[in-house]
């Protein structure tokens, strides 16, 4: 067991007051298999209220990481601006492939999903850069579907608990902010 990975577990838990658990990345996670060196998340769906947006948090060699639940999938993005004919056009994305990390190839032609798109990540640097914190769209996928979350990343990782814990929850609450207005922009669909 990674020590720091079952300290962050045990600090979102005390935050959300949803259990934790030290897991691998799920196969439709094909970058953050890739680049986690260890992942904590809420699995269990029937703490979803509890955990509201603060979905994870893993390491990579940027630092720590939180993460959202998933904002959207790109099928979904598509099929609500384009309808179902505009979805079964989209190209196909193959399996075991990791999206580029920037907006996907499979909706580069979908110019109001793009806005979108660039509204989440206006949206989540605003808020980031009020705060204090790095925010940042996380793309991921590799089987089928590309996903777009918030990252938040933790600077300089306190060594104790207690001083963990109030930067945890400093880049929680600047997360969570970031992930109301986007949710709210991806309701109301882009100007």
């Amino acid at each position: 067991m990674i020590p720091e990975a079952s300290l962050m577990g045990d600090i979102l838990g005390k935050i959300t007051g949803a259990p934790f658990v030290i897991d691998k990345p799920q196969d439709n996670r094909l970058i953050l298999r890739d680049r986690a060196l260890w992942f904590v998340w809420c699995s269990d769906i029937a703490f979803s209220h509890q955990t509201g947006p603060l979905k994870a948090a893993w390491k990579d060699k940027e630092g720590i990481w939180l993460e959202t639940a998933k904002v959207a999938d790109m099928i979904a993005l598509v099929e609500r601006e384009y309808g179902e004919k505009g979805a079964s056009k989209m190209p196909d994305v193959k399996p075991g492939v990791a999206p580029s990390g920037g907006i996907p190839d499979e909706v580069t032609g979908y110019p109001r999903v793009v806005s979108l798109l660039r509204e989440y990540d206006r949206i989540a640097t605003e808020v980031g850069t009020r705060n204090g914190v790095e925010l940042k769209l996380l793309y991921d996928g590799g089987v089928g579907v590309t996903t777009v979350r918030i990252g938040g990343r933790v600077p300089a990782v306190p060594s104790s608990g207690e001083a963990m814990k109030e930067t945890v929850e400093s880049v929680a609450k600047a997360l969570r902010e970031a992930y109301e207005r986007v949710v709210s922009a991806e309701a109301n669909g882009p100007d």
